[in-house]
């Protein structure tokens, strides 16, 4: 049985070219998603939160998707849209955080690779696609 692939991908960052790249060297043709110009819902952000690797805090304890700490790791915290809307991401909850990557796709973190509708990863580094193909 073949898995499917969506890339969540913007052609214009080098790290989502080279995760297809990748994806395409281990003959691999995913579906694109070029999230820019076919933004997520709130909906699908929650889904990939979902399907994201466990992620735990400085106590060993697994994250849960309605912890900030989780959240963020899908957002580019350093993207101009914070600033020139004057957003400060550290005073939201993350229920408003995912509002607001609906609202401003280009916060959400990229590429982000999602196999058989079951696992994802963020392709930050890219190599992390790899263990999402052999997943």
């Amino acid at each position: 049985m073949n898995s499917e692939f969506v890339l969540w991908h913007n052609p214009r960052c080098s790290k989502s070219r080279e995760a297809l790249r990748i994806l395409q060297e281990q003959n691999i043709q995913p579906i694109i998603r070029e999230y820019l110009k076919d933004p997520p819902s709130r909906e699908e952000i929650i889904k990939v939160l979902d399907l994201l690797y466990v992620m735990r805090d400085t106590n060993g304890e697994a994250l849960g998707r309605n912890d900030k700490q989780f959240i963020l790791q899908i957002v580019r915290e350093k993207e101009k849209c914070w600033k020139e809307n004057n957003i400060s991401l550290s005073s939201l909850s993350g229920d408003e955080i995912i509002d607001l990557l609906v609202q401003f796709p280009k916060g959400i973190e990229r590429p982000i690779c999602i196999k058989d509708k079951r696992k994802a990863v963020i392709g930050r580094p890219p190599e992390n696609i790899i263990d999402l193909i052999s997943a």
